[in-house]
């Protein structure tokens, strides 16, 4: 059975996300959608799979060739947002397995 994490709050969340290094483009695009899914109790291919949703709708609206970009933020997002590094690991090479095969 996969262990679980619990994301954090949403006030937890802003302060997490609102690092410098988190002032782009994509950040302000990707922020709703995370903030969306504060609080909640996920494991490593729920992570994954909530990012590739946003990422996958940012693509749309942007250049191609910012794919390696976007998806180097995005794994650093679950970097940010979880605390178990199992699980971040686990969530970070699911999420690359799958934006291998969307593009």
């Amino acid at each position: 059975m996969d262990k679980n994490v619990k994301l954090p709050s949403r006030d937890e969340m802003i302060e997490l996300l609102s690092g410098p290094s988190n002032n782009s483009d994509f950040q302000d695009s990707l922020r709703p959608f995370l903030m969306s899914m504060a609080g909640r109790t996920m494991d490593a291919a729920g992570i994954a799979s909530m990012l590739i949703v946003s990422v996958m709708a940012y693509m749309s609206h942007t250049d191609e060739m910012m794919r390696d970009y976007v998806n180097k933020r995005a794994c650093e997002q679950i970097d940010i947002l979880i605390n178990d590094k199992e699980i971040a690991d686990n969530a970070k090479r699911i999420f690359v397995e799958i934006s291998i095969l969307c593009n």
